[in-house]
């Protein structure tokens, strides 16, 4: 089928057989995407931003150029899909699966990609700077060029992940100052 160019604002697409449909530059935003199978769907430059993806199938889907900006991704199946320059600020892909997703050059600021499955990714010259880690699996992922920034990256497993793709964001340790305390008792000062 062609949704090429296709206003599908709010549209309640949840558990559509999409396979291979064309939806390139297609307004997709706020729809409902639940649990939709959407395996080699051409989704370049479509606007997704506030829609819902939860539990989708998007395996090799293009993505190219999209913008899913606070888009809901969150357990999808996102395996070898393509999302070069991307806009998916702010999204969720909390517990989606990602391995061997391209995503060159996209931006991933703000993402929450909390335990999701990000290995072999390429995230190269990416910016996923204030993204949620925790949890993911990072093994094998290329950050070349990537603007890592503070990140939260509790319990995050960068196996394999080689320190000559990375090239984060110098961020210095801070350490507070320790002031004493002064306490005036008659004419001699107190440090507590």
């Amino acid at each position: 089928a062609n949704l090429a160019v296709t206003n599908l604002v709010d549209a309640n697409l949840s558990n559509a057989n999409l396979s291979r449909v064309k939806m390139n530059d297609a307004d997709l935003r706020g729809a409902d995407l639940t649990d939709a199978y959407l395996v080699n769907a051409n989704l370049s430059r479509a606007y997704l931003t506030g829609a819902t993806l939860e539990n989708a199938n998007l395996f090799e889907a293009n993505l190219i150029e999209s913008v899913a900006s606070g888009a809901n991704f969150s357990n999808a199946n996102l395996r070898q899909s393509y999302w070069f320059r991307a806009n998916l600020e702010n999204a969720n892909m909390s517990e989606s699966d990602l391995f061997n997703a391209d995503m060159r050059q996209a931006n991933l600021k703000d993402v929450n990609f909390s335990n999701a499955n990000l290995a072999k990714a390429k995230l190269i010259e990416t910016n996923i700077t204030l993204a949620n880690l925790s949890g993911a699996n990072l093994e094998g992922v290329n950050l070349r060029g990537t603007s890592i920034g503070p990140s939260v990256c509790l319990l995050t497993n960068f196996i394999a992940c080689a320190p000559e793709k990375i090239v984060p964001e110098v961020i210095p340790e801070v350490t507070p100052k320790v002031v004493p305390e002064v306490q005036k008792q008659g004419k001699e000062k107190v440090y507590k």
